[in-house]
C-alpha cells in the first residue's frame, strides 16, 4: 500500500513539473508593427477643386429649393382673389399684345419676334395683325367686369365660334390658296382647315353662307341674345332714349303721366284777378 501511495505522489510531481516546463517556455517574439504611412499634403489644385465642388453643390440644393419653393406658391395661386387673378390676367395679355404687336406691326422684338410672327402667320395668316387689338380688347374687358364663373363656357365657345368661321371666310375671300407659304398672307392653317374642305365638298357659294351662320350664331353666344330677343334688342340700341343716354325707367313715365293729367280743383280761383 505505502508502495502505490509513493507512486501515485511521484506521478503527480511529475506532472506538475512538466506543466510548469510547459509554461515556461519563452513565447514567439511578435511580428514588428509597421509604421503608419505619412499623409501627404493635398496640393493646391486639390483643395480649390474640392471647394468649387461643395460649392457646386450648395449653390444647387439652393436652387432646387427656391424653385420648389416658387412652384409651391404658384400652385397656391387659386387662393387669391378672382380680382387680383384677373388682373393679372389681363396684364399677361396687355404683355402679349406689346410682344406680338412690336413683332407683326414694326417688325422688332428680333430674333425672338421673328419667330412669333413666323408661328401666328403659319397659324391664322395675315389676320396676325388683329391678334394685339383683339388681346387688349379682351384685357380691358376682364379688368372692367366682374367675374363670371357660369357665363364663361357660353363666352369661350361663342368667341371660338366666331373665330374659326371667319378665318374660313377669310380663307374663301384671299382665293383658296393651297401653298403654306401662300396660306401667310391669307387665313392660315386654321383658315385652310375650316374653309377649304367646306369649299372642295360645297363649293364656295354653299361655303360661305355657313361659315357666315357660324359666326352670327357665335355672336348671339358672346352677346348672351337669342333670335327670339334680336328685334327688341335692335329697337332698344336705335331708339331715341338710347341715343339720349337716358335709361328707360317706369316709375318716371308713370310720375309725369300723372303729372299731366292731375286734377285742377282751384276753379279759377287764381286767375281772377277781382278775387
Amino acid at each position: 500500500m505505502a508502495s502505490k501511495t509513493a507512486a501515485r505522489s511521484g506521478t503527480r510531481s511529475t506532472r506538475s513539473k512538466a506543466g510548469s516546463g510547459g509554461a515556461s517556455r519563452p513565447s514567439r517574439p511578435s511580428a514588428p508593427r509597421r509604421k503608419p504611412a505619412r499623409r501627404r499634403n493635398p496640393s493646391a489644385i486639390t483643395s480649390a477643386g474640392a471647394t468649387v465642388g461643395r460649392g457646386v453643390r450648395a449653390g444647387w440644393l439652393m436652387v432646387a429649393k427656391g424653385a420648389g419653393s416658387t412652384a409651391r406658391s404658384v400652385g397656391r395661386a387659386r387662393d387669391l382673389e378672382p380680382g387680383h387673378r384677373r388682373d393679372g390676367i389681363a396684364l399677361a395679355l396687355l404683355g402679349i399684345a406689346v410682344v406680338i404687336a412690336a413683332s407683326s406691326w414694326f417688325d422688332a422684338a428680333r430674333p425672338v419676334g421673328q419667330w412669333i410672327d413666323t408661328f401666328l402667320r403659319t397659324l391664322v395668316g395675315s389676320a396676325v395683325v388683329l391678334v394685339p387689338i383683339v388681346l387688349v380688347g379682351v384685357a380691358v374687358v376682364l379688368m372692367r367686369t366682374e367675374p363670371d364663373p357660369e357665363a364663361r363656357p357660353r363666352l369661350i365657345l361663342g368667341t371660338a365660334m366666331i373665330t374659326l368661321p371667319t378665318l374660313g371666310l377669310w380663307h374663301l375671300w384671299a382665293g383658296s390658296p393651297m401653298d403654306p407659304t401662300t396660306r401667310q398672307h391669307a387665313a392660315g392653317f386654321l383658315g385652310f382647315a375650316i374653309g377649304g374642305p367646306l369649299a372642295d365638298g360645297l363649293t364656295d357659294w354653299i361655303a360661305a353662307p355657313l361659315l357666315l351662320i357660324g359666326a352670327l350664331f357665335g355672336l348671339l353666344l358672346v352677346t348672351g341674345t337669342t333670335i327670339r330677343e334680336v328685334p327688341s334688342t335692335v329697337q332698344r340700341m336705335f331708339s331715341a332714349r338710347a341715343f339720349r343716354g337716358d335709361e328707360y325707367d317706369e316709375d318716371d313715365d308713370a310720375a309725369e303721366h300723372y303729372a299731366e293729367e292731375r286734377e285742377d280743383f282751384s276753379d279759377g280761383y287764381y286767375d281772377d284777378p277781382s278775387a
